[in-house]
């Protein structure tokens, strides 16, 4: 039921997505916005005042992150823009309504995931 499918895996669908948008290369997540301290900041805040930072020490505007959390925001991240993208192409090709509740579904399923991200932010 339905419309027939047009990619044979997500990944094919992805791989679609990213030639039609021109989304050569992810795009870059400043370091400074996410958050996962290293050092308290109170510590890189006195090493910083003193005129010196030790080996190991960050400063108080920045942050260090884990590349593997890094890469899952990003991932969820591409994932709600694919959805998005879907929701658009329904819209566009006047889909059913089944079509259009399926695919704004999965935009939310997409939105939800990165909640987690979201409240980890918020605890800045």
């Amino acid at each position: 039921m339905g419309r027939p499918r047009r990619y044979c895996s997500q990944r094919c669908r992805q791989r679609a997505y990213r030639n039609r948008t021109d989304h050569a290369a992810p795009a870059a997540v400043p370091v400074a916005a996410v958050p996962v301290a290293a050092v308290p900041v109170a510590a890189a805040a006195g090493a910083v005042a003193a005129g010196t930072v030790a080996a190991g020490a960050v400063a108080a505007d920045r942050v260090t992150v884990r590349r593997a959390w890094l890469a899952d925001v990003a991932d969820r991240v591409y994932q709600l823009d694919c959805a998005v993208e879907d929701v658009r192409t329904a819209l566009a090709e006047n889909a059913t309504r089944a079509e259009l509740v399926t695919v704004c579904r999965n935009l939310v399923d997409s939105a939800g995931s990165l909640r987690p991200a979201l409240r980890r932010l918020s605890r800045l």
